[in-house]
């Protein structure tokens, strides 16, 4: 008779568990099915993202060409003030 109350105890506890993995298992299919949608989703933001990265590096390039050009041109403009300065004199 105790045999039988534990191999019942057993039969339950296995159903149980088989129970147990299949919500897992589907839960488990759920979120993967939401992350693969979450990141579909999230993919044209990376992409924008890259852009503008990409797009504020050559403004970046820009600005240091102009500021350089800008220096060259205050640089010139400061020997041609020298020199005329000179001929006043």
């Amino acid at each position: 008779m105790e045999r039988i109350t534990q191999l019942n105890i057993l039969r339950e506890s296995n159903a149980t568990l088989r129970a147990d993995c299949e919500n897992y298992a589907k839960r488990s299919r759920e979120l993967e099915a939401e992350l693969r949608k979450v990141t579909s989703e999230l993919e044209p933001s990376q992409e924008q993202i890259r852009v503008t990265e990409a797009e504020l590096d050559v403004t970046k390039a820009q600005l240091v060409r102009l500021e350089e050009e800008c220096r060259k041109w205050q640089e010139r403009s400061a020997q041609l003030l020298t020199k005329v300065s000179h001929f006043r004199i």
